[in-house]
């Protein structure tokens, strides 16, 4: 199972916090998860994509969605003239 450590621990298994590793199935994964040293990144990865989503008719008119990374409000300055 591919886990992330939450803290840094040394033993059996040996990981500095944050590191990803694809552990056994066992006692020592077993006690590392419930111990709380490690977290399942099977779940995180599948939250951590989140999908892209597509305007649709229910959305009122004149909402704009913006990615992130994206300055909000693009195209909507006013010129020099002030129109």
């Amino acid at each position: 199972m591919k886990v992330k450590a939450n803290i840094s621990f040394c033993g059996l298994v040996s990981m500095a916090a944050g590191q990803e590793k694809d552990l056994p199935q066992g006692e020592v994964l077993a006690d590392l998860l419930q111990a709380g040293y490690v977290s399942p990144l099977e779940k995180e990865q599948a939250e951590a994509e989140p999908e892209e989503v597509e305007p649709t008719e229910a959305e009122p008119a004149g909402v704009e969605l913006v990615k992130a990374g994206e300055p909000k409000g693009k195209g909507t300055k006013k010129g020099s003239d002030g129109k």
